[in-house]
This record gives C-alpha cells, structure tokens and sequence, in this order.
C-alpha cells in the first residue's frame, strides 16, 4: 500500500513537521511504500530520507501532488496550510487522510488525527463523526534511537551539564541570549551547544561562546549524535517543539518555553503536567529562574513518554491497511474447516449465544444448509487473499438477521465495523440484483461484547433492550 506524506521545511517554516513526519514514516516503514512529498526540503534532510529508503517527489504547486492520490493510498498532511478545502480536494479520491496536527484551529475531514501533546481530547477537535484519534504522549513521534531511549531513562543525580538547542532554524537567535544567561552559572561543568542546518546567526553566536572554554558547539549533527549528547546532559534547554519531546524521552531535566504561535499548545499542555521549569518566552529574567528551579531539583513529571508509541502507531496504520484491502464474497463448501476453526475457538464463542461444544459433523450438516439455503446470505470476508471473518445475513419474518465474527488472529484491529459496512453494502447490492426482499438488518449483541456494540452504534444502528441483550435495527 502507498503511503504519501505530503510536509515541508525551511528556515522560515521549520523544521519540526519534516522531522516529526521522519519519525512516523520509520515506525510504518515496514508495512507500506513510503514517499515524501515537499515542496520545500533542506538537501540534509533530503539525504536522510534517501538514506533508509524512502521515495521523494519533489513538487512545484499542489496540483501536481493531488493528481496522485487514489483509493487504495493512504495521505499524510501535516502543515497548518492544509485547509478543510485541500483536504477535500484528497477525500474525493476515496483514499485515507491522516492529518498530524498540534493546534486544532480548523475543520478536518480526516480518517485520523495525530497530536502527541499531553491532555489532548477528541472533543477538542471539529470533525467527522467516525475520525479516529492517536492522542497524547502515548504517540510521541520520535525516531527510533529516542523510542529505544525512553524505554530506559536515565536518573538525574546532580545538574552539571547542560544542553542547548532550538531546532533545525532558531530564527530569533534563542541560542546566543541563552548561552550569555547559562555563562553566568558556575554550577555548569559542560555547555552544550547544538545549532540546526537551517541556523543563520552563527557568527554572532561564536562571539558569545569563544571566551567560555566550558562550551562545545556542534551544527547540523544527525540523530545519533544528538541523543549521544542528550544522554550526557543533565539539564535541556529546549523549545516547546518536537525536541522537547526528544529530552523528555532521555530523561533530562528541561527547561521550556515558548515563543512562536504554534508551540503554545504544546508549551501550556506539558507544563500543566509538570514536565519542564518554566522559562517562559526565553527573555533572561524567566530563563535565569528556571535554571535556578533546574539546579535546586525541583521535582518533575518525568514518565509523559514510554518509547511504545511506535508499536500503538503501527497497529492503527496496520487497521487501516486491513480494512482498506478487505473484500467480501459468497461462502462456498471450501471454507467449511475455516468456519469451524472459527466457531469452536473459546475467544469467540465467548460471544456467541450458542455456548455449547461444536462438532465437526454437526458443523458441516449447518454450513452446507446455510451456503445452500436462498434465504441466507453467507459471505466470507478476505484480507489479501486470507480469510479473516465471515458474516450472514437469514431472513426472518421479512427481515435480514445479522450474525458475524472476526478470526481470533485478527481481534483488536477494529475489522468488525468494516465487515459490517461492508456486509451492508453487499446485501444491498444482492437484494436489487435479485428476488429477495427485506425492509430492515437486525443484529443481536451481548452486552459484555463491546467490539461489536461500538461497531453498530458507529453505524447509525437505532439500538434498543431485547431481554437481557441489545438489539440494534437500521432499514435497508
């Protein structure tokens, strides 16, 4: 499956959305085709995408990329230009949009929405009612050394090292105002200093740091080296932008502010859970009590991120695969073992309204009764050739009982919505193709099976009490 991530970066823009969409495309890269699509792209940053392997198409307006979307890709924008009408413009394709987004200041149309900043909430967003959501810490978009890292932090004992780095630009020159204010504290034994490729004020920055034999500069280092550093550093100070999320990772102490629009989410939302000393915009007077908090080892919020994001993130992109490729057909007497493989496992029959033990010649008495039967539509659903569930539709009375399940091996990937989208549709077509009639699609649930209520209340099902279950009705 294709995979586009359409993101830029420059000095003006940043370079936060490239290095966050870097991230995730190393977390997907073992399932999909991954091409990034920019129109503004550092030749560093160029390189490091080339490195591990993935496609760049580089374009010239955005008519040329919205040529390219089809059905069976799935489109990753993230960048606060792509407006509700850009996004439009891709969902008319019938391909799956995933927008990474850190404001909420629009209207999305997106299939899911990423936002790894803490206390972030569905209702924060205006949407479509079935959008998914990745929100929160738990989806840190972090690269692959710093999702290792978080799984073994480190332990501050005593602050004596410090890091200093804002980002791939820093078009304000943070780095030099700071390394004039951290120059005053001899508490510091090692001064780090990281500045971006895209970093323009080097030479007022080698006047600040000359005189201070406690400084190291390093510019445009790559990923490794970074976190070499940050793993020797006690105290980051850092934006509130996708390298806060890196320090944290470590386990550094952090001081954080912010001071562009688009950090002030993030900034609010991780020093509300106390994650970083407060230095508010970076002018001296909030830098200097910040650092002084840093050293007296004011306690901090330091397990916001568990290095297992990439594991959550590649199950919902998994999903998306599986529910984009499944396809539906009629049950034949080849898929008699599947069928009774399915309907004797404990997992599934824990759910079933029928408990008692199956047997094999009973099964195959009932499966050919039902394939054979004109009054009962029995469809087997398949994943790239593998069957993965099955789902029946019996008329009763005038109306099209449901009863469906989904393969043990493929639970937790939310296939039993898609089976039922998808087996509704089928129907539909099979009863205008045919002489069947029916006016409605009943579907009976336990209510200790949760899966399968969530799936038919996300699709419009009018639900009410039957006995000591739930009945869920929709018209045909």
């Amino acid at each position: 499956m294709n995979l586009y991530i359409r993101v830029d970066g420059n000095s003006q823009i940043g370079l936060g959305h490239l290095m966050r969409c870097f991230a995730l495309a190393q977390m997907l890269q073992s399932d999909f085709s991954i091409t990034f699509v920019c129109r503004f792209i550092p030749d560093k940053i160029k390189n490091d995408i080339k490195e591990v392997c993935f496609k760049l198409l580089e374009i010239e307006n955005e008519a040329d990329f919205l040529k390219l979307p089809t059905k069976n890709d799935i489109i990753i924008l993230d960048g606060y230009h792509f407006d509700l009408s850009y996004q439009k413009s891709i969902k008319i394709t019938e391909s799956t949009l995933v927008c990474i987004d850190d404001l909420f200041d629009k209207e999305y149309v997106a299939d899911l929405i990423i936002n790894h900043a803490p206390n972030v909430y569905p209702d924060n967003y205006t949407t479509l009612v079935d959008t998914q959501f990745a929100l929160g810490p738990e989806y840190a978009l972090l690269r692959p050394l710093f999702l290792e890292q978080a799984r073994n932090k480190k332990e501050i004992i005593e602050i004596e090292t410090v890091f200093i780095c804002f980002g791939g630009s820093d078009f304000k020159n943070l780095t030099t105002n700071t390394v004039k204010v951290i120059t005053e504290f001899s508490v510091f034994k090692r001064i780090i200093v990281v500045t971006g490729i895209a970093f323009k004020h080097i030479d007022e920055l080698k006047i600040a740091i000359d005189s201070d034999k406690r400084i190291e500069h390093f510019n445009g280092i790559d990923e490794r080296k970074m976190l070499e550093l940050m793993k020797v550093s006690d105290l980051a100070i850092v934006p509130s932008s996708g390298i806060l999320n890196e320090v944290l990772s470590v386990g550094c102490r952090v001081v954080s502010g912010t001071y562009v629009e688009n950090q002030k989410f993030i900034y609010e939302a991780y020093k509300n859970e106390n994650c970083f000393y407060d230095a508010y915009d970076f002018e001296s007077k909030g830098l200097n009590e910040a650092i002084e908090k840093a050293i007296s080892m004011i306690p901090l919020n330091k397990n916001s991120i568990d290095g297992l994001s990439n594991e959550r993130l590649l199950k919902i992109f998994k999903k998306i695969k599986m529910t984009k490729g499944m396809s539906l057909r009629l049950a034949t007497i080849v898929d008699t073992e599947i069928t009774f493989l399915w309907a004797k496992n404990p997992e599934i029959r824990r759910f079933s309204f029928n408990k008692k033990e199956i047997l094999w010649e009973e099964h195959v008495a009932w499966f050919q009764s039902k394939i054979n039967n004109p009054q009962s539509i029995y469809l087997i659903a398949e994943i790239e050739n593998k069957s993965v569930g099955s789902i029946r539709f019996d008329i009763v009375e005038g109306s099209f009982i449901i009863s469906y399940l989904i393969g043990s091996d493929y639970h937790g990937y939310g296939l039993g919505k898609e089976i039922l989208k998808k087996g509704i549709n089928f129907l539909k077509q099979f009863v205008s193709e045919t002489r069947l009639s029916g006016n409605k699609i009943i579907g009976f649930v336990i209510k200790d099976n949760i899966p399968s209520l969530k799936a038919f209340r996300a699709l419009g099902f009018l639900e009410t009490e039957d006995k000591e279950n739930s009945k869920f009705e929709i018209s045909i």
